[in-house]
């Protein structure tokens, strides 16, 4: 639904005739509807950019709250201005994206969590293939880990040390110590998925 930007002139002439466009995109015209595309499209881009960095997102997103206004237009109130209610669609799509991303992510790294304690634990006996693979490829990545991080591992996972604990054992901040422990949750979680997509393509 994305289209090339219009110059000056082209957009001048756009803006012009936007009710009329309006008006029959209500009425199920997807030709005038390309012309209020071509009209925001530069606007959206812009709106979304300011909340994802990934490029590849901008234009999804906005294709996608494009496609949800025609579906919905019949509702929109003719006397109002129209940015500001594509906005607001935009705006839903984007909230919609983060909280489904956090949800991936979330689940990821607690599979990855289960993973840590199954081979900390020295627990081999995973009964599904995709647990026994993914406790496998996370050997692999502890591996790789640098002596330090292996042991803070260890100790919160096998050891059941608090994050406290350990933060005073380190001599480090309760916070400083969760945070580190997630930047080494996080590198693990990449490396597993990584080393796991070879075997699910």
């Amino acid at each position: 639904m994305l289209v090339t930007s219009p110059g000056p002139e082209e957009f001048a002439e756009l803006e012009l005739h936007e009710r009329e466009y309006i008006e029959k995109a209500k009425g199920g015209s997807s030709e005038d509807f390309g012309k209020l595309v071509l009209l925001y499209q530069g606007r959206l881009r812009a709106f979304a950019a300011r909340s994802s960095g990934n490029g590849e997102d901008v234009f999804d997103l906005v294709q996608e709250a494009f496609m949800d206004a025609f579906q919905h237009l019949d509702r929109f109130d003719g006397t109002r201005e129209l940015g500001p209610w594509l906005r607001a669609i935009l705006h839903h799509r984007i909230l919609n994206h983060f909280r489904s991303r956090k949800v991936r992510r979330t689940l990821s790294l607690s599979l990855v969590d289960e993973a840590i304690e199954e081979q900390l634990a020295g627990e081999d006996s995973a009964s599904e293939d995709d647990s026994a693979e993914r406790v496998k490829a996370l050997r692999a990545c502890i591996a790789k880990l640098g002596a330090d991080e292996r042991e803070l591992m260890e100790m919160r996972y096998q050891h059941m040390v608090s994050v406290k604990k350990l933060a005073e054992m380190k001599e480090n901040s309760a916070a400083g110590m969760s945070m580190k422990l997630m930047r080494v949750r996080e590198a693990l979680r990449r490396c597993v998925e990584k080393a796991m997509k070879p075997a699910r393509a």
